[in-house]
């Protein structure tokens, strides 16, 4: 019975698996069945076929989870960096705008951008990518209707390779001039009405040949009307008579510098790091190789001495000048003239004293007081001296004027053959030839002087400082004049001091008042009395208590003591007076009890002296604390 069961059972599978297994195992078609039925099998065949192909690449797509990973991975990496362009650059686009007394193309402060050209992008491409960048970095200088052009740093419109004919390319101008793309600066400028008025002045012109025009002077009165003719000649007028205008007038030699201290270049500084002792030669040799690695000398002084802490916030670029421009003074205008000497020609030591002093001028450091008044004559008609014409009392300073007398007076004294023959004379040495022996020392002083005032005139060109002296010489002459010096004494450092009393009546100002009154005997007595402090002071910090302390020669005089409280040891020569604030430090045993002494505390860049007032009330106590500050600090820093 289980049997039969069984074989029923069997019976049925195979009767429900034999049309599946007939389709999945069917790869053939009957060929003896009839046409159509054997194309439709065929076609049947390749979809079945199609289908196993398909489930099997679909199994085949199926990816591991890390495999997944690390596709996802790299589709985001590749969405969010950003695609190199090898050939894109950055330069730095800043915008010029006209200014000062002259008018001219000025660089905009502290507005510029980076923007990313190519190497080999075009100029009016440049120029389109720079005004929409910078217009949204710098809405304000947007101007409705304006028009730009890109420029060079000194307004030059940018369209060709400077000295070349090939279109400018940003690849071919860093060649040129050797800088990093980060460092190369191009600039927009504003077309203004006046430029585009320039631009149109030849449609005045007729679109006529020029032979014909002036071949027949009737041609040349049928073009202009009498009218037309008279409104060009009128306009031409107002436009000189405008720029004339323009021209400022100064009253005094504090608005002139104030204009000029306009053109300094703050984009970059001249970093100056040297010895406060070191020999003018070394500060020269300095100058000269900043300026040749900024690649010009328009830009902010800074100074650095070797050895100190101060950060130069002014007064130590003032310290520099006040240095720099006394050595000058003594080693290249001795008697008021230039030194007689080629190699300072040569080396380029005059056109870097000129460079000192244009940047001392504008950045409130000392005037030069180097020239005499027939020199400083002379340096401001440098193009107008006649060497045929020279008069002995106008053209030459008091120790020439000697020499040419005594030589005048004895010229057959051998003691003076090798001067004659130095300058140039190659006559008869004799009485006879007294007045060509003169004229000959005459003409080669001048012609050497000439030569060294073209060099030191060179320097000066520095922020306009030789322009604005040809223009104002009676405002720059008490600058230079070595007799115009006012001098910085005891009156005048006690003026600028301003006490920071404490209130009427009161204990502490009693002390206050007094230490004041020291203070003012103390530049007195440096005035009156010829201090000198060498080697080793004494100092008695009390009754039982004595040492030495090293100390080196400072400029006691009320100068030094001015330049010690501020940097600076002369007058200002622009902008407000000098104001120095007097601090009282009444409780510098209270903060420090197992002190002994204390002492001045100056900050130079502020202005600000602070005194101890429990040390500083007796006279005595005073002069001798503040001799020992000033000897033993004279550096910037604390001590």
């Amino acid at each position: 019975m289980l049997l039969c069961m069984f074989l029923v059972l069997f019976q049925l599978w195979l009767f429900l698996e034999k049309p599946h297994s007939s389709i999945e195992t069917q790869n053939f078609c009957d060929e003896t069945s009839s046409k159509e039925n054997r194309s439709n099998c065929h076609d049947n065949l390749m979809d079945n076929k199609s289908n196993d192909t398909h489930s099997l690449k679909r199994k085949s797509d199926v990816m591991s989870f890390g495999q997944y990973k690390a596709v996802k991975g790299s589709q985001w990496k590749e969405r969010v960096t950003k695609k190199s362009k090898p050939n894109e650059v950055g330069v730095q686009i800043g915008m010029l705008e006209r200014g000062g007394k002259d008018f001219e193309l000025k660089p905009i402060r502290n507005q510029t951008i980076l923007l990313n050209i190519g190497k080999t992008e075009s100029v009016d491409s440049i120029l389109e990518k720079a005004v929409k960048k910078y217009l949204q970095f710098y809405p304000k200088s947007h101007d409705d209707g304006a028009s730009y052009y890109l420029a060079f740093r000194d307004g030059r419109i940018i369209d060709l390779l400077p000295g070349t004919d090939e279109p400018f390319t940003i690849i071919k101008y860093k060649e040129n001039i050797g800088k990093d793309y980060s460092r190369i600066f191009l600039y927009l400028v504003k077309e203004e009405k006046e430029d585009a008025a320039e631009h149109q002045e030849d449609d005045l012109l007729p679109d006529f040949p020029l032979t014909t025009l002036f071949s027949d002077p009737h041609n040349f009165i049928d073009c202009f009307s009498i009218d037309e003719l008279q409104k060009t000649a009128n306009k031409e007028c107002d436009s000189s008579q405008k720029n004339e205008s323009q021209i400022k007038k100064y009253e005094n030699i504090s608005e002139v510098l104030s204009d000029l201290n306009k053109n300094i270049d703050d984009a970059e500084q001249l970093y100056i790091i040297v010895r406060r002792s070191a020999p003018v030669a070394r500060y020269l040799a300095l100058w000269q190789r900043e300026v040749n690695t900024k690649g010009s000398a328009n830009k902010r002084v800074v100074v650095k001495f070797q050895g100190e802490n101060g950060i130069d916030s002014g007064a130590m670029a003032k310290e520099f000048f006040a240095i720099v421009v006394r050595l000058i003074r003594e080693h290249f205008c001795p008697d008021g003239s230039p030194v007689d000497s080629m190699l300072y020609v040569q080396n380029g030591y005059f056109k870097a004293c000129g460079e000192i002093i244009a940047a001392s001028l504008v950045q409130g450091g000392p005037a030069p007081f180097c020239f005499h008044s027939n020199v400083f004559k002379m340096l401001t008609a440098i193009n107008s001296i006649d060497i045929r014409k020279l008069d002995l009392h106008i053209h030459f300073t008091e120790s020439e004027k000697q020499l040419i007398q005594r030589i005048s007076d004895d010229p057959s004294n051998p003691s003076y053959s090798d001067t004659i023959l130095e300058h140039g004379y190659t006559g008869l040495v004799s009485a006879d030839h007294t007045t060509d022996i003169t004229r000959t020392l005459m003409v080669s002083i001048t012609n050497r002087r000439l030569c060294y005032l073209k060099e030191f005139l060179s320097g000066l060109e520095l922020f306009g400082i030789f322009e604005a002296l040809q223009r104002n010489p009676l405002l720059f002459e008490p600058l230079f004049i070595t007799s115009s010096e006012r001098a910085v004494d005891a009156n005048y450092v006690a003026s600028l001091l301003i006490p920071n009393h404490s209130d009427e009546n009161s204990s502490k100002r009693i002390v206050e008042e007094k230490i004041m009154d020291n203070f003012v005997d103390f530049l007195m007595h440096l005035e009156d009395n010829k201090v000198n402090v060498t080697g080793h002071e004494i100092l008695a910090n009390d009754e039982n208590d004595c040492h030495l302390i090293s100390c080196t020669p400072p400029d006691l005089t009320p100068a030094g003591v001015l330049g010690w409280l501020t940097g600076q040891k002369h007058r200002p020569i622009f902008g407000n007076d000098l104001q120095i604030s007097v601090q009282f430090d009444h409780y510098c045993l209270e903060n420090n009890p197992k002190h002994s002494i204390c002492y001045p505390v100056v900050g130079a860049c502020g202005r600000v002296v602070t005194l101890p007032a429990k040390h500083m009330e007796k006279e005595n106590d005073f002069r001798s604390i503040f001799l020992t500050a000033i000897c033993n600090a004279q550096a910037f820093g604390l001590h």
